[in-house]
């Protein structure tokens, strides 16, 4: 198979709507690291329209050494996208990476409108709130704040399993 059908084949994976996820960890690893940082640099450079979140969900599955730094700008860039599932998507993909700014982007996205992407920032948050006093202080906030307005019930459910209380 040549380059450029092994990557467009490997993007069109990536982007398709039906496929398990036993599918991704196990039929990528076929793809040469070629093709996976060919797709990286694909997806990381496009802008208008941004990459789906699932696209950003299914990045790490083609994570090379040499892609990496593409990878990150994709994430990274994606925090502020349309699509709340590119957000939290990036999020999580950020995090997973130990990016050293993870946690500042999650702090970031507490402020997001949409709960999903306020959910994936607060699951990255607790995670660190265990050792960092001043996390926990403003995720304190955050519920409280979420709490009185009735707001992202879900998220206020998941803090008070931690512990958090008005």
């Amino acid at each position: 198979m040549s380059d450029p059908d092994e990557t467009t084949q490997l993007i069109n994976l990536l982007e398709s709507v039906d496929i398990q996820p036993h599918l991704l960890e196990g039929g990528l690893a076929q793809f040469s690291d070629k093709a996976k940082n060919a797709a990286a640099a694909k997806i990381a450079s496009a802008f208008a329209p941004p990459p789906p979140g699932r696209v950003l969900g299914r990045l790490l599955y083609i994570l090379t050494p040499e892609n990496r730094t593409q990878i990150v700008t994709a994430l990274v860039a994606n925090l502020r996208s349309p699509d709340a599932s590119a957000r939290r998507f990036s999020l999580y993909g950020l995090d997973q990476l130990a990016h050293s700014a993870s946690v500042d982007f999650a702090l970031q996205a507490l402020r997001d409108d949409d709960e999903s992407v306020a959910l994936a920032a607060t699951t990255i948050l607790l995670a660190k709130a265990k050792d960092e006093p001043n996390i926990k202080s403003l995720l304190q906030g955050f519920y409280q704040t979420s709490k009185q307005q009735g707001a992202f019930e879900t998220v206020v459910n998941l803090l008070e399993t931690h512990g958090f209380r008005e």
